[in-house]
């Protein structure tokens, strides 16, 4: 059958400020979905890669953000709260 996946975190990047960087933890929704709650403290360019690890299996999903809510992945959902 299917199992949960360990840990699921989302790791986020500031290009030009490497101490802006920070990562949170994801939830998962439903199957192979996950969530993270994320607000970037800084307009701008982040590189956010999405990591799930399952046993011995690490999935990575990378992407570039430009200060827009864009999708991660179908499975994926990033949510952008602008302040």
């Amino acid at each position: 059958g299917e199992r949960e996946a360990d840990t699921a975190t989302l790791y986020v990047y500031r290009p030009s400020d490497a101490e802006a960087d920070f990562s949170v933890p994801m939830r998962r929704e439903g199957s192979g979905r996950y969530v993270a709650e994320l607000v970037f403290p800084l307009k701008g360019i982040w590189d956010v890669i999405a990591s799930v690890q399952d046993g011995e299996q690490e999935h990575n999903l990378p992407r570039r953000v430009d200060d827009r809510p864009l999708p991660l992945e179908p499975a994926l959902e990033q949510r952008m709260v602008d302040e």
